[in-house]
C-alpha cells in the first residue's frame, strides 16, 4: 500500500520539491490558485499523475495545501515524504518518472548516491510499495532514535502501517527494529485501552450499545494476542489489558443475554435465540481464556459452564436426514407391502368351490335286500382264497 503522506503531500498537489523555499511556495500557490479559477487546471510535472492517483487541482485544495505547509515543522514533516531537488539530474529522474520510466529514474539517483538521491530512492520504493527496500535507504538517512521515530509516525499517519514497517523494513537491524517494536506496542496498547474505555462507559441499560462493544472487543482479541508476543504473557501491561479484557467482553455480553432471557423465557428456544445463545457461548469462552488472575478465572470458567450446559440443554437435536440405505429400505418396503395387498385381494375375490354336488341316495338299512343262501355259499370260498 502507498502511504497517503506521499498521495496526498501538499508539495505534489503544488508541483514542487520538498525543499522549496517559503518564496516558492507563497507564489506557486497564487499561481494555481488564479489558474484554478478560471477554470485552467493544468498539470505539473511532478504530479505524477501516471503512477500515482490522479491530483484534483482546484482553489479549495491549492488553498489548503499552502495551509498545510504555512509553518516551519509542518514542511519539515511534509518533507519527509516527498522528492528533493539537488541539481538538474533530480529534474531528469522526475520526468522520467511522469512518464512512468522507472528504471531510468532510479539508475540515476543510483549513480549520484548522496543523501538526497537516497531520500529519493526511499520515496521511489515506498511509491513502488517495495518496503523493504525503502528501509535500505533510510536507514542511511536516520540514524537517530527521534528521526526513525519521527518518519515512522509521519510515514504510518494514523494507519496500521506501523506492522507493515516492523515486520518488512530493517528486520535484522536492531536499532529500527526497537524503535518500531515500541511503537507497534503503543499503538496496540492504546487501541485496546481505548475499546475498554468505551466498554465501560456503556450504560447497563443500553442492550444495544453492549452488544455492539461486546462484538468489537471480540474482533480485537487477535491485537491483544500481538500483544503479548511483544511483550510476553508475564508483562504488567499485558496483564492488565487482558485481565480488563475478559472482565469487560463477559460483563456487556452477560448483560444482554440475562436482559432478553426475563424479558421472554422462552425466546432462547427460537431460531434466533438459539443462534445468539452460541454467540454468548463463544465469547464466553474467549472471556474464560484470557483470565489472568485466579479470581476472574474460577468465576468465567463457572459462567462459561452455566451458559455452555443451558444452550446445550435447550437445543434441540438435529433432524436427521435420510439417508440413501433408508430411502432404499422405505423403497423396497413398499413394493412389499403392494405386493401383499394385491395377494390378499385376489384371494378375496377366488371363487368359492361348489359344494353342491349330486348326493347318493344309500338306501337305508330296512331297505337292502338279504342275499340268499346260494350266493353266499358261492362267495365264501373267493374269500376265502383271498
Amino acid at each position: 500500500m502507498i502511504p497517503n503522506v506521499i498521495s496526498d503531500n501538499p508539495f505534489r498537489v503544488l508541483g514542487l520539491y520538498s525543499n522549496a523555499t517559503v518564496k516558492e511556495i507563497t507564489a506557486k500557490g497564487i499561481r494555481m490558485k488564479a489558474y484554478a479559477e478560471v477554470g485552467d487546471t493544468r498539470k505539473e510535472l511532478l504530479h505524477l499523475n501516471k503512477i500515482l492517483q490522479p491530483v484534483k487541482v482546484s482553489s479549495a485544495t491549492v488553498d489548503e495545501a499552502t495551509s498545510r505547509l504555512s509553518l516551519l515543522s509542518d514542511r519539515n514533516k511534509w518533507a519527509m515524504s516527498w522528492f528533493k531537488r539537488a541539481d538538474d539530474s533530480d529534474d531528469l529522474a522526475m520526468k522520467y518518472l511522469s512518464r512512468n520510466r522507472l528504471d531510468k529514474a532510479r539508475l540515476i539517483w543510483e549513480k549520484r548516491n548522496d543523501a538526497v538521491s537516497k531520500h529519493n530512492l526511499v520515496i521511489f520504493y515506498l511509491i513502488q510499495e517495495a518496503w523493504p527496500l525503502a528501509g535500505q535507504y533510510a536507514k542511511q538517512i536516520y540514524l537517530d532514535d527521534n528521526d526513525i521515530r519521527s518518519f515512522a509516525l509521519h510515514l504510518v499517519s494514523g494507519t496500521d502501517n506501523i506492522t507493515y514497517l516492523h515486520l518488512c523494513c530493517l528486520p535484522d537491524d536492531g536499532r529500527w527494529n526497537k524503535v518500531l517494536r515500541q511503537m507497534r506496542i503503543d499503538q496496540i496498547s492504546d487501541i485496546l485501552k481505548k475499546e475498554l474505555d468505551a466498554s465501560e462507559a456503556v450504560l447497563k441499560d443500553d442492550l444495544e450499545g453492549n452488544l455492539e462493544i461486546a462484538r468489537t472487543l471480540r474482533r480485537k482479541h487477535e491485537l491483544l494476542d500481538v500483544l503479548g508476543e511483544l511483550v510476553g504473557k508475564d508483562d504488567a501491561l499485558y496483564s492488565s489489558l487482558a485481565e480488563r479484557y475478559a472482565v469487560d467482553i463477559w460483563h456487556n455480553i452477560a448483560t444482554v443475554y440475562i436482559a432478553r432471557q426475563k424479558e421472554t423465557p422462552l425466546w432462547s428456544m427460537t431460531s434466533e435465540g438459539r443462534t445468539f445463545g452460541f454467540e454468548v457461548r463463544a465469547i464466553c469462552y474467549l472471556a474464560k481464556d484470557y483470565a489472568v488472575t485466579p479470581t476472574s478465572q474460577m468465576f468465567l470458567n463457572r459462567q462459561f459452564e452455566i451458559i455452555d450446559s443451558k444452550i446445550i440443554r435447550e437445543t434441540p437435536p438435529p433432524k436427521k436426514e435420510s439417508g440413501c440405505s433408508e430411502s432404499l429400505f422405505y423403497f423396497f418396503g413398499m413394493i412389499i407391502l403392494i405386493a401383499l395387498m394385491r395377494l390378499c385381494n385376489v384371494t378375496a375375490n377366488a371363487p368359492t368351490p361348489n359344494t353342491n354336488y349330486p348326493r347318493i341316495e344309500l338306501p337305508s338299512v330296512n331297505t337292502i335286500t338279504p342275499v340268499s343262501d346260494s350266493l353266499l355259499q358261492k362267495i365264501l370260498p373267493l374269500i376265502q382264497d383271498e
